[in-house]
Formats: C-alpha cells, sequence, structure tokens
C-alpha cells in the first residue's frame, strides 16, 4: 500500500475506530528489526491483512489476564475459520489474534 491510499483507507475507516492509540504506523519498515507499532483496531486488521498477503514474521505484544504485556513471535496465517493465528516456533503452540486485543505489533523478515 502506498501511504496516500493507506491514508484514503484510514480516513474512510476513521469512524470505526472507538479507542486511538499513537498512530505510528508509518515508521514500520520492512527487514528491520522490531519496531513497536501501536494502533487502532481497523489499522491492526488493515495490518495484519497486509502481513499475511505478504507472509512476514511478526512479533505480536498483547496484554494477557493479569495485564502485563506478552510478545509471541511467529508466522501468520489464516485458520479455516478465517480467524488469524500466529504460529509459533515452539511445537504445537499457535496463538489466536484477536485484532480488539493486540498492543504492539512489529513486523519483523519477510520469509
Amino acid at each position: 500500500m502506498d501511504n496516500q491510499r493507506t491514508a484514503a483507507s484510514f480516513k474512510r475507516l476513521g469512524n470505526e475506530a472507538t479507542t486511538l492509540y499513537h498512530d505510528l504506523f508509518d515508521d514500520i519498515q520492512i527487514n528491520q528489526h522490531p519496531v513497536p507499532v501501536a494502533m487502532p483496531t481497523f489499522q491492526v486488521r488493515l495490518f495484519l491483512a497486509q502481513a499475511l498477503a505478504n507472509q512476514y514474521s511478526l512479533a505480536v505484544t498483547f496484554l494477557d489476564l493479569t495485564g502485563q504485556p506478552v510478545t509471541q513471535i511467529g508466522i501468520l496465517i489464516k485458520d479455516y475459520h478465517g480467524r488469524y493465528v500466529l504460529q509459533t516456533p515452539q511445537p504445537g503452540l499457535t496463538v489466536l489474534i484477536c485484532p480488539e486485543q493486540v498492543h504492539y505489533v512489529s513486523r519483523l523478515l519477510a520469509r
């Protein structure tokens, strides 16, 4: 996505964002070490869709039940229910990613 189209998409979707974090979307750069990005939910959805399409490995930080940040690293896939799932290097461990609960997303490396 180029910046103009991205900005237009965000403008159209802006009314959907009820909880806004600082928008650092433009600071994300491919193939650099993790850049924490705080985003409103609609941006997280667009980001995850783009990451899925481009097959990036991701680090996703979310808040656990105690409110502590937890980071998982893996490859983003969609399961047969259409949900975003992070396949981690740990055998058998996958993490369901709910965009509403994502706190930070860091793009890592293209596979």
